[in-house]
């Protein structure tokens, strides 16, 4: 099984050091990379490939919507907030986030985190393979109606040659 290419956006230092003590600890198969900003995200995801981004809502420059703004459909999105800010979670989702966990002081939110990137992760994949078989159908459908103009437009000229050639016999 392949690493999980993570992306965390998270400017408070120790949210930081605890997530990555509970990714050792539980030995989480994620190669992670940590940004503090909305310029470094954005920089971070023009150079590298990630599956999933945590985007924690406060940043010290902007706020994870400004990031959520550039993700392209392909990467799966957690937003972090604080407790009590669900108006935010849900804004994020509706605004393409896969999913939302909420900040508490013990840090017990991060026991959700393995399972909430493994959803989001195959969620994600389903929708691509899901708009993979909407484009082939597509395509499918534009060439079965190519073929079709062709034959009515045959059977149309067939037609006006059978005419013809009746009344020349009339004649």
């Amino acid at each position: 099984m392949k690493n999980i290419r993570l992306l965390l956006v998270e400017d408070d230092l120790s949210d930081q050091m605890i997530f990555k003590r509970f990714v050792k600890q539980e030995e989480l198969p994620y190669d992670y990379t940590v940004v503090d900003s909305v310029a470094n995200a954005i920089l971070s995801l023009e150079t590298n490939i990630f599956d999933i981004v945590l985007l924690d809502h406060n940043l010290r420059d902007g706020t994870g919507f400004d990031v959520l703004d550039i993700l392209n459909d392909d990467i799966a999105v957690i937003f972090i907030t604080g407790t009590g800010a669900e108006d935010i979670a849900v804004k994020a989702i509706k605004l393409g986030a896969d999913d939302y966990l909420s900040k508490d002081i013990e840090a017990n939110y991060l026991r959700l985190l393995p399972t909430i990137v493994e959803s989001s992760i195959e969620a994600k994949n389903i929708k691509k393979e899901l708009k993979g078989y909407q484009q082939e159908l597509e395509h499918l459908v534009e060439e079965r109606t190519k073929k079709l103009n062709t034959e009515i437009k045959e059977k149309i000229r067939a037609q006006k040659l059978l005419q013809a050639e009746k009344e020349r016999i009339q004649v």
